[in-house]
C-alpha cells in the first residue's frame, strides 16, 4: 500500500527540516514499511489520518508555547518601562495560553491511543487514560511486556502530573490553579512565571516553573508517541524477537530530516526499546 496522491499532497504541503514533521511523518511512514502494516490498506489508512491529526495538534502546542515565550519577552519589556501596574490584568492572556495547551495535551494522548486501537482490534483502547491502557495490556500480556512498563513509566515520571493540572481546570469544585505571576527581580533578572494546585481541603502545592514544565510535558509527549507507535507497529508485525527500536545519538541526525528512532534487525531473542530518558 502506497500513500495516496491526496496524502503526498498533505505531506509535501507542511514545514521541510521540522522536527515534528520528521517524527511524527517520516519516522511514522519508515516504521510502517519495515513492519508490514503498508500491506494492510484499512489499518494503513487509518493510521495515517490519525498520525494527520496528531502532528497537527503536536504542532499547535509548539507553536502556542513559542508564543507564550514571546509574549513572556514583551511582558518583561513593558514591566522595565513600567506599563503593567496590575499584573493579574496582563497576565489573563498568558494563563490563557497555558491552560490551552493542557488541554491539546490531553488531547493529544487521546490521540496517541487510537494507534493500539486500529493495531489491535480493540476500540476499547482510544477512550483510555494512560493508567488504564496500561493495566488492559498487563492483563493481556503480562506485567513484564514492554507496553506495560513504557506506559507506567512516562505516566509516573511526567503525565501524572499533566492529568493532575488538567484536571484543576476542568473540575474546580475542590481545586484550581494559582499563578504567580513574572517579577523583576534585578536589572537583569527575572523570576519567571509559576503555578500551582490550591485545594480547599489540604494544603497547596509548592509552586514550579510554568515554561519548564511545558517543556517537559511538550517533548516528552512526542517522545511518547514514537515509542508506543514503534512498539505496537512491532508488536502487530510479529517481529517482536526479530526488530529493536534504537534511539538515533543527536549528532548523527539528518539536520534537513532529524528522526529519532529506527528498527534494525537483531540476533538475540528478545526486543530492545532503547527510549529517552525521560525528564
Amino acid at each position: 500500500m502506497e500513500l495516496t496522491d491526496i496524502q503526498k499532497k498533505l505531506i509535501n504541503k507542511l514545514p521541510q527540516e521540522n522536527i515534528v514533521r520528521a517524527r511524527v511523518i517520516e519516522q511514522s511512514l519508515d516504521i510502517m514499511q519495515i513492519t508490514g502494516v503498508v500491506s494492510d490498506s484499512k489499518r494503513f489508512n487509518e493510521i495515517i489520518d490519525t498520525i494527520f491529526v496528531i502532528y497537527r495538534h503536536i504542532s499547535e502546542c509548539d507553536k502556542s508555547i513559542e508564543l507564550i515565550i514571546k509574549e513572556l519577552e514583551e511582558i518583561s519589556k513593558d514591566i522595565d518601562k513600567g506599563k503593567y501596574d496590575n499584573k493579574d490584568t496582563c497576565f489573563l492572556s498568558l494563563e490563557s495560553s497555558c491552560e490551552a495547551v493542557l488541554q491539546k495535551s490531553k488531547l493529544i494522548i487521546d490521540k496517541i491511543h487510537k494507534i493500539p486501537s486500529i493495531l489491535f482490534d480493540d476500540v476499547s483502547y482510544h477512550n483510555f487514560n494512560m493508567t488504564n491502557l496500561a493495566k488492559n495490556f498487563e492483563d493481556k500480556y503480562g506485567k513484564e511486556h514492554i507496553l506495560v512498563k513504557m506506559i507506567s513509566n512516562d505516566y509516573e515520571i511526567w503525565a501524572k502530573r499533566l492529568y493532575e493540572l488538567r484536571d484543576a481546570i476542568e473540575h474546580t469544585k475542590n481545586k484550581e490553579i494559582k499563578y504567580i505571576h513574572m517579577e523583576k527581580v534585578s536589572h537583569r533578572h527575572y523570576l519567571m512565571p509559576q503555578w500551582y494546585i490550591s485545594y480547599i481541603d489540604k494544603e497547596d502545592e509548592e509552586p514550579t516553573d510554568i515554561l519548564h514544565a511545558l517543556d517537559i510535558f511538550f517533548n516528552n509527549m512526542l517522545k511518547y508517541f514514537e515509542d508506543v507507535f514503534a512498539v505496537c507497529c512491532v508488536e502487530y508485525s510479529g517481529l517482536i524477537y526479530n526488530l529493536g527500536i534504537k534511539v538515533i545519538p543527536e549528532e548523527e541526525r539528518n539536520e534537513k530530516c532529524p528522526k529519532r528512532i529506527e528498527l534494525q534487525y537483531i540476533q538475540y531473542t528478545n526486543m530492545e526499546i532503547h527510549h529517552a530518558k525521560r525528564t
